[in-house]
Parts: C-alpha cells; sequence; structure tokens
C-alpha cells in the first residue's frame, strides 16, 4: 500500500471519528436541555401547587364569609322597593386576596376567567400594615468597603448614600353590576367576583406596582425609579445580539451592582419571541417552549405579565428591591339602593382594596427597551 493510499485511509477514519464526535455532543448537549427543561418544569409544577392550595386555601375562605351572609344576601335581593340596611353604609363587607375560581350551580350567563399568571404580589417581599403611611430609607448608592489592613492602619470607610421617603397608602377600587339572581347562590356570586373584578383588581395592582408614577393616587412603581440598561463591558461586542443576550447582559448589570436578581418580568409577546428564536440550524434556543415550563436565563426566571410594556424589560431581585404591603386587604360591598338598579332587579358590588409600595433598593432593578439595547450590544 503506498503512503498516499494509506495517508488518505487514516483521513478518512479521522473524519468519521470527527463527524462522531460532533454528533455525540450535539445529543449531549440537547440530552442537558433536555433534562435542565425537566428540572424547571419539576420545579414549576412545585411552586405551582404551593401557590394554588394558597389560594384555593383564600378562595375557600372567601366563600365561608359569604356563606356566612347569604341570608342578608338574599334578603337584599327580595326587597327590591326597601332600603336595606345591612350597616351604617348599607353594605356587606368581606375580606380575601385573589383566589381560585368557583363554579356555581348556574352559570348565569357568565363565564369563568383562566387562572390568573404570576402577579408582583408573588415575587416582591410584603405584608400588612396597620399604619395609613410609613417613612421607610431609600438606598440610592454607597461607597467604599472592607479592605486589608496592617496593625495600627487606618482602616476603611463604607457608607451609604440614602434618602428618607414617606410613602402613604393608597386606594384601587372597581364596580360592577349583577343581577338580584347572583346572590342567591353564594358559590355562583363568589365565581362571579372572583373571575370579573378580581381578575381586573389584580391586573391594575401589577400595573401600579410596576409603572406607578409615586404621586397623586398613584402607587410608587419599580420601572420610574429602575437603572437603566448599560451594555458596558459587552457594549459593541456581540454579533447579531437578540433578546436572550439583552437580558444575560442585564443580569450581569444588577450582579456588578451587588444583587442576584429573583425574577425577569417581560411582555407575553416579548416571551413568545424569545422562545421562537432558532439558531442556525433552526433549534429552538430555549427547549422550554417544547416542555411548556417558562425558561430561564442565567438561572433566573421570566415571569409574563400583561402590564410589562411591549418591547420593554424588568430584571430585578424583587425579593430586596421593593415591597409591597396591603393595609386592607380585597373588600367586597354590594348595594341595592343605587340609581335604578332596584327597578331593573340589579346590584352594585364595589370591590377596593388599600396598599403602599416601597422601593427601598432602586439598584436592584435594571430596565430596558430591547430595541435599544440590541443595538448598544451589537457590533459595530
Amino acid at each position: 500500500m503506498e503512503i498516499n493510499e494509506f495517508k488518505a485511509q487514516l483521513q478518512e477514519v479521522a473524519n468519521v471519528v470527527k463527524t462522531d464526535l460532533a454528533s455525540l455532543e450535539a445529543k449531549h448537549a440537547a440530552d442537558l436541555l433536555a433534562v435542565q427543561a425537566s428540572l424547571d418544569a419539576i420545579a414549576a409544577e412545585q411552586k405551582n401547587a404551593k401557590i394554588g392550595a394558597e389560594k384555593r386555601e383564600t378562595a375557600s375562605s372567601f366563600l365561608a364569609v359569604v356563606e356566612a351572609k347569604s341570608e342578608d344576601l338574599k334578603n337584599l335581593a327580595e326587597r327590591k322597593t326597601v332600603t336595606f340596611q345591612l350597616d351604617e353604609k348599607a353594605a356587606v363587607n368581606m375580606f380575601t386576596a385573589a383566589g381560585a375560581n368557583f363554579v356555581g350551580k348556574t352559570e348565569l350567563g357568565y363565564q369563568a376567567a383562566p387562572a390568573a399568571p404570576t402577579s408582583i404580589s408573588d415575587i416582591v417581599a410584603g405584608g400588612t400594615i396597620n399604619t395609613p403611611s410609613l417613612s421607610y430609607v431609600r438606598i440610592t448608592g454607597y461607597e467604599g468597603g472592607p479592605q486589608m489592613v496592617a496593625e495600627g492602619g487606618l482602616k476603611p470607610k463604607f457608607s451609604l448614600t440614602t434618602e428618607l421617603i414617606d410613602a402613604t397608602v393608597k386606594k384601587i377600587a372597581v364596580t360592577a353590576k349583577f343581577s338580584e339572581e347572583a346572590t342567591k347562590d353564594a358559590t355562583t356570586f363568589v365565581s362571579l367576583v372572583q373571575s370579573e373584578m378580581v381578575r381586573l383588581h389584580n391586573e391594575y395592582l401589577d400595573e401600579q406596582s410596576l409603572l406607578g408614577s409615586g404621586t397623586g393616587n398613584d402607587l410608587q412603581g419599580i420601572m420610574p425609579l429602575a437603572k437603566s440598561f448599560d451594555a458596558g463591558y459587552f457594549a459593541s461586542t456581540i454579533s447579531n445580539a437578540q433578546k436572550i443576550d439583552v437580558i444575560r447582559v442585564a443580569i450581569a448589570q444588577a450582579r456588578i451592582a451587588l444583587y442576584t436578581p429573583s425574577h425577569v418580568v417581560m411582555n407575553p409577546v416579548d416571551v413568545a419571541d424569545l422562545e421562537l428564536q432558532k439558531d442556525a440550524n433552526g433549534n429552538y434556543l430555549l427547549p422550554t417552549i417544547l416542555s411548556g415550563t417558562l425558561s430561564t436565563i442565567g438561572r433566573v426566571k421570566i415571569v409574563e405579565m400583561d402590564a410589562m410594556p411591549t418591547g420593554q424589560f424588568l430584571v430585578g431581585s424583587f425579593d430586596r428591591g421593593a415591597k409591597l404591603y396591603t393595609r386592607d386587604g380585597l373588600t367586597l360591598r354590594v348595594y341595592d339602593q343605587n340609581e335604578d338598579d332596584a327597578m331593573h332587579n340589579m346590584i352594585l358590588v364595589v370591590l377596593e382594596s388599600r396598599h403602599v409600595q416601597l422601593v427601598n433598593r432602586p439598584e436592584a432593578f435594571i430596565k430596558g427597551s430591547f430595541a435599544s439595547a440590541i443595538t448598544s450590544l451589537n457590533k459595530a
């Protein structure tokens, strides 16, 4: 066998081995992605099960409160021409938080809303407050830090830049009219309130928590105070930058500021666009589109929120950077003496709550628009 022929055979074997290795590496990478997707799915199921159990318990409490007042509600419906004073304000007060929907004995033309997605109150710290206002310290920066010091040497100083903020409790309210028949069955009444009114209330609370100006009747939202996206080290360094690159760089920006992001908030349209992104071979960059679980980027979970404007994002340490306190939980009042409702067998239902939000660490949040962020990352 000639030398050249032998070399050709060796090269052929080498090419086969190289091809097999590439195939194995691709399969290994795909298997790792599949395993990670499964782990993400298990974690999401466990968390959703916990949240679901809490919401079912809350909803059951709501039902118990309504059932305790069921006779009052029935009397309210029967006395169409008489002013029925349930208390000083002719109202039934009931307290609850958002929960699962109930299915009543009759549908009465209403259809239950889909299960509620993750809301701001699920990811920020919070609790209850017993005062109409409070003062808190907002940390806006720091200077200095620990250093090695020689024996007898001058010790370094660490100082925080702070601002004293006075925050007041704000009210969110919504009204709706239902037929008197809706009050005859407590389970049906709860289902209507949960699916129609509580859903709208919670969506608006998300909007205020994200975008509120903090002036007038607005809560202090996170977005107005969050730090703007800064490409920094990654400016003009990425070829064909995409949304996934933007989120990862924003996470790094928060980490440089000494905060560990817990969530990425995006509009559902942007999440869909993110999950539909493919590589040059047509493979999805995020395999979670096939598993049904929401994606994680840089080990940070993505949360869809309708309140987030399309094309924008918010990355942050939500458990450290903001707190949402509740003064009064959801309060439900039922009136039969409003306008000409009695003539039409209608009742007025008022739903309201009172909250205050503190954004005590603005540097824990990074905001931006995908379009401008991608431009700053792309190679010139």
